[in-house]
């Protein structure tokens, strides 16, 4: 009877952890998408759209591309998408692509 209890209990905190993931990760979602609309509506200031020279040395690299976009991340905090597109605009200008 012990081992029912024990299991029906692991199984309730299984199901109780995979909730707060699940809400966790919506709320990232929504905190990031609300700090885009502020930007958009120019409540935040604008993030910084220039490069670092780490980033740029990364994205001249075509087998970096990745690491460059990384980089551009962690020091702007823009999203994915506005990564991605300063990377290639990089790669665009340096003539790369």
């Amino acid at each position: 009877m012990d081992s029912l209890v024990s299991h029906v209990a692991l199984f309730v905190l299984l199901l109780i952890w995979l909730d707060v993931c699940r809400i966790s990760k919506n709320v990232q979602a929504t905190l990031e998408l609300l700090s885009q609309t502020r930007r958009d509506l120019g409540l935040l200031p604008p993030l910084s759209d220039i490069p670092s020279d780490e980033v740029l040395a990364l994205a001249a690299d075509p087998s970096r591309r990745i690491e460059a976009i990384r980089r551009y991340r962690e020091h702007s905090g823009a999203d994915v998408k506005v990564a991605i597109a300063v990377v290639d605009r990089i790669r665009a200008t340096r003539g790369d692509d």
